[in-house]
C-alpha cells in the first residue's frame, strides 16, 4: 500500500485488475519517487505472445474497473518480470533501473497521433505542448489523445514549474 497525492493505492488491487485484462502475461506495480514527496504509479507489463499492447488501451481498460488514482501514469512493456534468482522474489533494483533508463530517454521524445488506425502528422502546437509534458513528466513516449491527467500530470505539478 502507499500514499499517492494523498490517495492511497493498493497495489495488489492494481495488479490483479491488469492481470485480469486480455493480453497480459505478467505485470508489476510499482510506485517511484521519494518518500513524502510525490510518487509515480508505474505498471510493468509483460505481453502474452504475438500480442501487442498500447498503453493508451490499458489505461482506457483500467479506467472502466478502478478509481482514477489507481490508474498507473506510465505503462512499461517488457520482455519479462525480473526476478532474484537466489530467491524468486521481485528484483526491484532491475525495474528501477528500466524505469531510471526510461526517464533519461525524456528528451529523445516520441511523439504519436493515430486517428482510426492511421499515423496523422503532428502539428506544430502539438509538438510544443508534447515537448512541456516531455520534460515535466519525464516522458519519452507520447500519444496526443492522451490526456495530462492520465499521464501523471496533476494541477500543482504544473504550477510548480
Amino acid at each position: 500500500m502507499v500514499k499517492i497525492r494523498g490517495y492511497t493505492v493498493e497495489l495488489e488491487a492494481v495488479k490483479t485488475n491488469l492481470m485480469d485484462l486480455p493480453g497480459i502475461l505478467s505485470a508489476c506495480i510499482q510506485a517511484f519517487g521519494p518518500e513524502g514527496e510525490d510518487k509515480t504509479l508505474v505498471a510493468f507489463v509483460t505481453p502474452q505472445e504475438n500480442v501487442t499492447l498500447s498503453n493508451r488501451e490499458l489505461r482506457l481498460q483500467l479506467k472502466k474497473r478502478l478509481p482514477f488514482y489507481m490508474i498507473p501514469s506510465r505503462f512499461i512493456i517488457i520482455d519479462s518480470i525480473p526476478v532474484v534468482e537466489a530467491t524468486g522474489k521481485l528484483d526491484q533494483k532491475a525495474l528501477l533501473a528500466v524505469y531510471s533508463k526510461l526517464k533519461e530517454q525524456a528528451g529523445m521524445l516520441e511523439v504519436s497521433k493515430v486517428v482510426d488506425g492511421h499515423e496523422q502528422p503532428i502539428t506544430p502546437t502539438e509538438l510544443k505542448i508534447a515537448q512541456i509534458w516531455s520534460e515535466l513528466l519525464n516522458l519519452y513516449v507520447l500519444d496526443t489523445d492522451e490526456s495530462y491527467f492520465d499521464v501523471g500530470g496533476y494541477e500543482h505539478l504544473f504550477l510548480s514549474r
